[in-house]
């Protein structure tokens, strides 16, 4: 379905535990993914410039968030090469760009688990 798209850190840094909000719109989904799919999901991206890079800090408070909203909290890791870090970093789109890789993690506190 559809979804409202909040990026809390567009304008500047909001302190916030997550980079982005996705609220579903529209009416409510049944079923086992239902919890998922019928409140906000929110997302924190991770970006590096090393694609070997596997490893990644997450702060205690941005842990204690995830635990707390389980299946709702997901990582985005995004691989930039060379010249896509170079566009990222002067704050140009990346919509395009050869090489970009993202990798998700669903459910951050049951993959700790």
């Amino acid at each position: 379905g559809e979804c409202a798209v909040e990026w809390v850190n567009e304008q500047a840094e909001s302190r916030a535990f997550y980079d982005i909000k996705l609220t579903p719109r529209g009416p409510e989904v049944g079923g086992v993914a239902s919890e998922r799919l019928s409140s906000a999901v929110f997302v924190e991206v991770k970006t590096t410039k090393w694609a070997a890079n596997n490893v990644f800090e997450l702060s205690l408070p941005e842990l204690h968030f995830a635990c707390k909203e389980g299946v709702r909290f997901d990582i985005y890791r995004v691989f930039l090469p060379p010249e896509a870090w170079q566009a990222h970093r002067l704050g140009r789109s990346l919509v395009g760009e050869a090489g970009v890789k993202v990798t998700v993690v669903k459910d951050v506190a049951a993959a700790l688990a």
